[in-house]
């Protein structure tokens, strides 16, 4: 779950990364807000990718860069 007025998702897309020995890993690269500020892109390996972690990483990233928080936090 998000922080109220914290992180705002504002796209997600496929993507892929080309490793070394030629293998491909697919990916989910997630658009996001934080606050006022970005937008900044997180990339989760689409195997085993769920929102529930898509959520917790977010809002870790956005603990630390929150400079400017709402009124009342």
């Amino acid at each position: 779950m998000f922080t109220p007025n914290l992180i705002r998702i504002v796209g997600q897309t496929d993507d892929a990364r080309y490793n070394p020995d030629g293998t491909v890993t697919r990916l989910i690269a997630v658009k996001f807000m934080v606050g006022t500020h970005g937008p900044f892109t997180e990339k989760f390996v689409r195997e085993g990718f769920t929102a529930v972690a898509r959520d917790a990483k977010l809002n870790a990233f956005g603990q630390e860069i929150w400079i400017d928080p709402p009124a009342g936090h």
